[in-house]
């Protein structure tokens, strides 16, 4: 249970506690996003409504209980309907006290919208809430690094469910945190992840797991058939919001301000003069009423349609009103009518579909003028996309000075987009979606990479798109669809163009550059035939040793050399600064530092150890010759002695544990034969320090002369 360190002692904390290298693991891969009181949630800027008082008072009431044998409550209702804004209201209620960690589901943000890091969020957060389980949750992780890899159950039982059954045993539980507050479960993109996280609740019930859930969200067909056919049936309790916003004098109330502030601002602008304050007719709010099902977003899409710049508000009613449902049954039959309406009344569709299909897949927040640089489009044509769909669209800017990026107006928008039975023809395939973004990223860097002085940064919305374009080409090809254009674009693309890019700006990560052969190969394997994918990632391979080569022509006289020293891994060789010194050569600096970056990935060590491929820079034995003199003569150098202590110079010490390496594998040239029976002549090997000739010149002496008599027939040394 303790464990001794060197020059430290004895320890005094068990096993497992503290702050580990695991514990900074499992904070780094948690969502602070995702945790209630997070900047990107937003805090109600209002009380909430009176009528959900009642449901706010059973809430306080089942967390605050001890004896409820309800361990899952199940908060429901449709969207707009103040779901989010309960479960925040009791989160922050019971903070520090019932709270053991929280996780809201959003569909818009890339670290919300799934299930990657769920369980290590809550795991964290209870190690925070309840500190005495930050041990066992270490140890948990020590015994399995792989964990977070894991199926989402087997993460749970050991990150969450074990450390608390452990703690639960130890020690006095009763008064500790024990409400987990998981809200909006429907924006979660993959309906098996949901499945998944109603089996962990389901799993917690029947373990005795000491924990509470409040779950929020839409009532989906999957998610009321897990609380209405398993264990949840019996140990949940359900509340409904649906009774809320199925008044439709309330919506037929918002309606009416609605209308009333579009007629005013019209009137202002001149475009509503003649029509009457009573606009539109009470019938016309009363159908509208009914379409809306109670849902707050149709209503608020409806006035966002009709409230139209640049067309008269009477019209874009008239055309909202002429949408015909063939399922009026359906509660989101009038909604996915009303997007399909807004689509279609944009300038140019196929142009709108292309940025909503972006903005699925784009990395980060982009904003508009950048996505218009992405996208290949003309200046100011993406604002009269925006323009055209600013019922569905919005521009978000945090504080009022930064550029804004694009998001839903709401959740119900990309849903819809994303189910093929709802939007039909206006169906986002998230993999086209990358496959476009792929060919514009290529477009733009053939276009620009070579005419605009990257990297010189003024950090224009050109070079922001530039840096994209760089570093995220390759994660959308992974996830590309099949598309026959884009496998001809990268056919006819010279690719050494883009890793000219990545490796002489010395800021950007290699990782892409050293993996987009495996990706072509992987990714197309699926999508065309075996050939033309080897094709490809033979093209690929080409283009990266026409990279290698011209970045190692920039020093072709030392390159030769270094390639072995940096390339292989020598035990107690710390070349990263010792090449620097034994080099001597300061504008090699960089260009060593990169170097040794390439070296350290399989790419770069296949290209040096195949000499059709790597040519002169064929890291053979002429090479490992060459390191070796190098190495030697650094070592007998006189100057090396003069100024400074040996005892902590790491390039000494890397070339006396390197240069009998190289000479294991050295080729015995002229040159090296010469030098060796040189250096055993002298009656010094260090003719400046009789302190390392003592120590080291036994050893040499027997290497050189057992390299010799291997090596040179006749040999007499």
């Amino acid at each position: 249970m303790f464990s001794k360190e060197r020059g430290l002692g004895w320890k005094t904390q068990p096993e497992g506690y503290g702050d580990s290298n695991d514990y900074s693991t499992l904070r780094k891969l948690s969502v602070p996003g995702a945790f209630y009181d997070s900047v990107e949630i937003q805090m109600p800027l209002e009380p909430l409504p009176e009528a959900h008082g009642p449901i706010v008072s059973a809430l306080t009431s089942w967390c605050r209980s001890s004896q409820s044998a309800d361990k899952v409550l199940w908060l429901y209702g449709p969207p707009e309907s103040g779901k989010s804004a309960i479960s925040h209201t009791i989160a922050e209620c019971f903070r520090g006290s019932k709270l053991a960690g929280s996780f809201f589901f959003c569909c818009s943000d890339s670290e919300r919208n799934n299930t990657q890091s769920f369980i290590a969020t809550l795991s964290y957060q209870m190690t925070l809430a309840i500190p005495a389980t930050k041990r066992f949750v270490v140890q948990a992780i020590s015994r399995d690094s792989s964990i977070f890899s894991k199926p989402m159950d087997v993460q749970a039982e050991c990150l969450i469910f074990r450390p608390l059954k452990k703690c639960r045993r130890w020690f006095m539980f009763s008064s500790w945190p024990k409400i987990m507050v998981i809200d909006g479960l429907d924006e979660c993109y993959d309906v098996k992840e949901q499945v998944s996280v109603l089996r962990i609740l389901q799993a917690a019930i029947r373990e005795k797991v000491p924990l509470r859930f409040l779950l929020s969200s839409q009532v989906n067909p999957h998610i009321r058939d897990a609380f209405d056919n398993t264990d949840l049936l019996l140990y949940s309790r359900r509340i409904g919001l649906d009774g809320f916003q199925k008044d439709r004098e309330h919506i037929r109330s918002f309606f009416r301000k609605g209308f009333a502030e579009i007629l005013r601002k019209h009137q202002q602008l001149g475009t509503m003069v003649g029509v009457p304050k009573a606009w539109p007719p009470p019938y016309v709010l009363e159908k509208l009423s009914f379409a809306s099902w109670g849902n707050t977003i149709y209503a608020t899409t409806v006035l966002k349609y009709v409230d139209s710049t640049d067309s008269l508000p009477t019209e874009q009613l008239d055309l909202a009103l002429s949408i015909k449902n063939s399922n009026s049954f359906t509660p989101f039959g009038e909604l996915d009518l009303m997007y399909k309406q807004v689509i279609s009344s944009a300038g140019n569709i196929d142009r709108a579909m292309k940025v909503l299909r972006a903005l699925f897949v784009l990395k980060g927040r982009t904003p508009p003028s950048e996505l218009e640089i992405l996208l290949g489009m003309g200046p100011g044509e993406l604002d009269l996309l925006l323009l055209d769909l600013r019922s569905v669209l919005n521009l978000h800017k945090p504080d009022g000075t930064e550029p804004g990026y694009i998001t839903f107006h709401h959740a119900s928008f990309p849903e819809f987009l994303l189910d093929q039975s709802r939007s039909g023809e206006f169906y986002v395939n998230v993999g086209h979606g990358h496959s476009e973004l792929t060919m514009h990223c290529i477009r733009l860097m053939k276009r620009s990479l070579e005419e605009h002085k990257m990297f010189a940064f003024q950090y224009t919305a050109l070079d922001k798109c530039l840096c994209y374009a760089v570093i995220h080409w390759p994660d959308h090809l992974l996830s590309s669809a099949k598309h026959i254009e884009l496998l001809d674009i990268i056919e006819n693309w010279d690719m050494s163009q883009w890793g000219r890019a990545i490796i002489s700006s010395r800021i950007f990560s290699m990782e892409p550059l050293m993996r987009i052969t495996e990706a072509l190969s992987s990714s197309y394997d699926k999508n065309c035939s075996k050939e033309y994918s080897d094709a490809l990632a033979q093209h690929a391979s080409r283009s990266i040793d026409k990279v290698f080569t011209t970045f190692l022509d920039e020093h072709q006289d030392i390159a030769p050399t270094l390639i072995p020293m940096v390339t292989f891994s020598i035990p107690n060789g710390h070349p990263d600064y010792a090449l620097r010194d034994i080099t001597k050569s300061k504008k090699t600096i960089l260009w060593l530092d990169t170097l040794m970056q390439l070296a350290r990935f399989q790419s770069f060590q296949d290209f040096v150890a195949s000499p059709i491929r790597s040519g002169r820079y064929f890291c053979g034995p002429e090479s490992h010759s060459r390191a070796f003199i190098m190495l030697l003569n650094y070592i007998r150098s006189p100057v090396l002695y003069a100024f400074h202590s040996l005892e902590d110079d790491e390039a000494f010490d890397y070339a006396i544990s390197t240069a009998a390496f190289h000479l294991k594998f050295a080729a015995p040239s002229e040159e090296l034969i010469a030098y060796l029976e040189d250096v055993l002549n002298n009656s010094d090997l260090f003719p400046d320090s009789w302190c390392l000739e003592e120590l080291y010149r036994p050893n040499f002496r027997k290497l050189i002369t057992r390299y010799l008599k291997v090596n040179v027939k006749g040999s007499t040394v």
